[in-house]
């Protein structure tokens, strides 16, 4: 794999037609920054790609909304979780939000 890039994917419920979000400590937690706006594959499921993991800070902390801080994503009891984290070396993250 390529280890100038990052794949996130991300498996969600598919009864939601708003677009999904990436946020974090790469783009200062703006929550509906156009230049992060995962890719719909269908059914469910997105990704996004960093193509320069160079510019990316060492560990990325990160989340997902659906563009907005009132629509950030839940955990399985309401709450919002705590971020993610992945190094940026690791070439892909699978993630999963059910809410």
């Amino acid at each position: 794999m390529d280890s100038s890039r990052l794949f996130i994917n991300l498996q969600t419920p598919d009864y939601d037609d708003r677009p999904v979000f990436l946020t974090g400590n790469f783009n200062n937690w703006k929550p509906d920054d156009p230049d992060f706006k995962l890719h719909k594959n269908g059914n469910g499921t997105f990704h996004y790609e960093f193509t320069e993991t160079e510019l990316l800070p060492e560990t990325i902390e990160y989340k997902f909304t659906r563009g907005g801080w009132d629509h950030v994503e839940l955990d399985e009891f309401g709450n919002e979780p705590v971020n993610r984290s992945i190094s940026r070396y690791s070439g892909h993250a699978d993630d999963k939000v059910l809410y």
